[in-house]
């Protein structure tokens, strides 16, 4: 009987141990997933601007394209205007 007692307190104790352990996993993995989650928000973020960045990029492009147009509309006119007097 006496060593029948000392198995079930040596389960109980490593009954203890993993229940300690899991806990310890638990919040382990809670801590992953909100850093992980940060990580995610980052990334989010970084996307975003490198978008904006992009769609500026593309505007001051139009733009530039739009005052060559006119630059060149302008230079027609003073070759036109010149060529009438």
């Amino acid at each position: 009987m006496i060593h029948l007692n000392k198995d079930v307190i040596q389960v109980h104790k490593n009954q203890q141990r993993i229940d300690a352990l899991i806990l310890k996993n638990k919040q382990e993995t809670q801590r992953l997933v909100r850093n992980s989650k940060k990580w995610v928000d980052a990334y989010d973020q970084l996307l975003y601007g490198l978008k904006e960045i992009g769609d500026l990029s593309n505007w001051s492009q139009m733009i530039e394209d739009d005052l060559k147009n006119v630059m060149a509309v302008i230079e027609i006119r003073k070759e036109q205007q010149s060529q009438v007097q």
